[in-house]
C-alpha cells in the first residue's frame, strides 16, 4: 500500500510540474512571439507570427518557448557624440530619441530580440543622420533657428532606418550642444 500511495504522489507531483509549465502569462505593456525550437511560430491560416497579448496563455512545454518583450516607450539616452560641421568645428552633441516595438517578428529576426543590440543599431542609424545634417550647417545655425529643423530631420531619418528594424522612433531631441574642452578653452 505505501509503494502504490508513493507513487501516486510522485505522479502527481509529476503532473503539477508539466502542468505549470504549460501556463504562461504576459503582463500589460508587453507583447509574446511563440518560437518553436528556435524558430518563430506562423499561424496556419493567416500565415502571420503568433503573437500573444497580455492575459493568460498555454503552450506545449519543452517544445515551444515565448520570449516576451516590452513593447512600450523606451528611451535612448546619448551622451556627447562628437559631431563636425560645416565650417569644420567639432560640436559635442546630446540628445535622445523615443522609439518602440512596432513590428515584433522583424525585430526578433533583425536584433536576436536583444535590446541592447537594438539601441546600437538605432543609435549608429541616427549618428549618421546627425553627422550628415550638422555637416550642412554652421555652429551657430546649429544652436539657434536650424536646431528644431534638424530635429525633425533627425526623426524621419531615424524612423525610416528603424522600419527596417522593426522600430517606430516617436520622437528624436537634442538636449545640449556644446564644444570640445580644447576648443573651448581657446575661445575664453
Amino acid at each position: 500500500m505505501k509503494s502504490s500511495m508513493r507513487f501516486l504522489v510522485g505522479l502527481l507531483v509529476v503532473l503539477l510540474f508539466v502542468a505549470s509549465m504549460c501556463v504562461f502569462t504576459i503582463q500589460e505593456g508587453q507583447r509574446g512571439i511563440k518560437l518553436r525550437l528556435g524558430e518563430i511560430v506562423t499561424d496556419s491560416k493567416s500565415k502571420q507570427a503568433k503573437i500573444f497579448n497580455p492575459g493568460l496563455h498555454f503552450k506545449l512545454p519543452f517544445i515551444n518557448t515565448i520570449n516576451v518583450y516590452d513593447v512600450r516607450l523606451q528611451t535612448l539616452n546619448v551622451e556627447s557624440s562628437r559631431i563636425l560641421t560645416e565650417n569644420q568645428k567639432y560640436v559635442l552633441v546630446d540628445y535622445y530619441a523615443k522609439w518602440k516595438i512596432a513590428d515584433l517578428p522583424l525585430y526578433y529576426t533583425r536584433t536576436g530580440g536583444q535590446a541592447y543590440r537594438a539601441q546600437a543599431l538605432l543609435q549608429q542609424k541616427i549618428n549618421n543622420a546627425l553627422r550628415a545634417a550638422f555637416g550642412k550647417r554652421t555652429i551657430s545655425e546649429v544652436v539657434s533657428g536650424e536646431r528644431l529643423n534638424v530635429m525633425n530631420l533627425l526623426k524621419d531619418e531615424a524612423n525610416k532606418s528603424a522600419v527596417g528594424l522593426g522600430l517606430s522612433v516617436i520622437d528624436v531631441r537634442i538636449k545640449r550642444i556644446d564644444l570640445p574642452k580644447e576648443v573651448s578653452e581657446s575661445v575664453y
